[in-house]
């Protein structure tokens, strides 16, 4: 069985997934960040640091990762490790624009707080952070492996865990090929230079680097897609399209497949990525029937084409008075328009 917490934490990203087999219970959290981080702070805190927790980074924005220092914190004390991280197998030199660009940004959170995400991001390349027994880089192929340390290639599952020999419950990946183009030879060469510890008491100079660099780029377009589905061989496939009583558990169990998709945007301006990614996914017959909308179901058409043909409900996370107008109400009338239940996980500041 899975089940799936979605909690109220403000503008930003932070889903539990919590697998139940036997008597273990397995944990994925996908992305870990609130503008609120107080809010967020509060959810971890009632994190049983006892299951077994696997986290997933969709990109590196704020939003996205700043309550992972407080995470890799909560499980310490109990003398406890996440058991491991995936990330996009960015290029070492995007670590240090991701930290720049949480430097320069506007919030609330407090020196020490910012200080403890910037160490946790610029650390990543390395895997000499406290607390995670592994980091796992993902990437769309072997030419893109920039990264020192495991790396697995985005079109293999991963497995979770085993429900027999040969039936698990996997995750899969998609991590789009153009993270490794955004940033030119003498940019790339720039950001090595940079300590970003440098600036965390100097925002404008950190927003001047910023701007200067990703003017005119995508940078929500760094992001890597993750489902959840239950993995099993063929002649299982061939009983439960019979349907037969005895199999209609397992048949339930596969058909709770869900997608994160960070803040990657399913426009139709790109569908020719949209079928890319449909393809992707289907070559394990993987039936998603709820999905997190993508940038917090941004109204800036972030959602505007659904590359997954089993969708039934869609997840939003947002705080009720947020400055960016989310959820915008065109991604909502278009998901509705599916038939695709819009539920909108608020919360009431």
């Amino acid at each position: 069985m899975i089940k799936y917490n979605i909690p109220c934490i403000g503008q930003g990203c932070c889903v539990e997934q919590l697998i139940y087999h036997n008597l273990e219970k397995h944990r994925i959290l996908y992305d870990c960040g609130s503008d609120n981080l107080e809010i967020l702070k509060s959810y971890i805190n009632t994190l049983d640091t006892g299951v077994s927790t696997t986290l997933v980074i969709s990109h590196l924005h704020r939003d996205h990762i700043n309550g992972i220092p407080y995470l890799l914190k909560h499980f310490k004390k109990q003398n406890k490790k996440i058991k491991s991280i995936f990330l996009p197998a960015y290029y070492p030199e995007l670590f240090n624009i991701f930290a720049i660009s949480i430097i320069a940004t506007k919030t609330k959170e407090t020196t020490a707080d910012i200080r403890a995400l910037i160490d946790f991001i610029v650390n990543l390349e390395n895997e000499e952070n406290n607390n995670i027994s592994e980091i796992i880089h993902v990437t769309p192929n072997e030419e893109n492996n920039s990264i020192n340390g495991k790396s697995i290639i985005h079109t293999k599952p991963q497995k979770i865990t085993e429900i027999n020999d040969n039936t698990y419950l996997a995750m899969k990946f998609w991590v789009d090929l153009n993270i490794f183009s955004m940033l030119s030879p003498t940019e790339r060469e720039t950001l090595k230079s940079i300590k970003p510890d440098k600036f965390i008491k100097k925002k404008k100079e950190a927003r001047k680097i910023y701007d200067d660099i990703v003017k005119g780029k995508n940078f929500n377009m760094t992001s890597m897609l993750m489902a959840t589905y239950l993995y099993y061989p063929d002649d299982l496939k061939t009983i439960m399209c019979i349907g037969l009583p005895e199999y209609r558990s397992i048949l339930n169990f596969f058909n709770n497949g869900f997608i994160c998709t960070g803040d990657y945007p399913l426009k139709h301006s790109k569908k020719n990525i949209g079928i890319e990614i449909q393809k992707h996914f289907s070559a394990e017959d993987i039936q998603i029937h709820q999905m997190m909308v993508p940038h917090h179901g941004s109204g800036n058409e972030y959602c505007e084409y659904i590359p997954f043909n089993f969708i039934e409900k869609a997840y939003a996370q947002n705080g009720l008075k947020n400055e960016y107008g989310h959820p915008g109400n065109n991604v909502i009338e278009f998901l509705e328009d599916l038939g695709i239940e819009f539920i909108n996980r608020q919360n009431t500041f």
